[in-house]
């Protein structure tokens, strides 16, 4: 029922790892789930730290990925190289706070 931490499984085996066994666990993998900060208009994925990391060594051992994200995280910007502040304005209709908002 996912009180105790762990998600529900509901007969799926479900095996949750840290960041550090990705390395060892990922050749033994059958599929990996994530969890997107926002699906960008162009389809790309704003992830997690540590997000990037999981993908690649899933596509060096062929193991498909998979994005479940609720319709909540679709965002309508495009991420370009070297653009700040999109995930911030991704997750909220409020406007991220800037340094001049502190002083």
């Amino acid at each position: 029922d996912g009180t105790d931490g762990h998600p529900p499984s509901k007969g799926i085996e479900v095996t949750v790892i840290s960041d550090a066994a990705v390395f060892a666990i990922m050749p033994r993998v059958s599929k990996v789930l994530v969890g997107p900060h926002s699906v960008m208009a162009s389809g790309g994925i704003l992830l997690p730290p540590g997000g990037n990391m999981v993908a690649v060594m899933a596509k060096h051992h062929s193991v498909p990925v998979v994005v479940c994200a609720g319709m909540y995280k679709l965002c309508t910007l495009y991420i370009e190289d070297h653009q700040v502040g999109v995930q911030n304005c991704c997750l909220t209709n409020v406007p991220a706070l800037t340094h001049t908002c502190f002083s």
